[in-house]
């Protein structure tokens, strides 16, 4: 998109705030944190997601993880417990009472 303005923010609430005034016609943003963050608050009203998820892994990064010390013997465990959270459907009754998308995805 060679006619895009790019700026770069200090923080997430600066680029809201330049949303709500007019000064930015769109953002891209984790969509949990837009959600709860932007969306679902008062400053938010009028806005939506446009077109569909970006998963491009080599600009966005791959997922979301939990920082373990190398060899952290807790390292296997969670990855364990994350896997049987999800097998036995403790995760998606979690998930569902709190989130309106699935946060395993996003």
């Amino acid at each position: 998109m060679p006619d895009t303005d790019l700026r770069l923010y200090n923080t997430q609430e600066d680029v809201f705030a330049d949303l709500v005034a007019g000064r930015l016609d769109m953002q891209l943003n984790n969509t949990l944190q837009a959600i709860d963050g932007f969306l679902n608050t008062p400053q938010g009203a009028g806005f939506a997601f446009l077109g569909e998820n970006l998963d491009d892994v080599d600009c966005l990064g791959e997922g979301t993880g939990i920082a373990t010390r190398k060899d952290d013997p807790l390292a296997d465990e969670i990855s364990a417990a994350i896997v049987a959270l999800r097998e036995d459907g403790t995760y998606q009754a979690i998930n569902d009472k709190y989130f309106d998308i699935d946060i395993y995805s996003e």
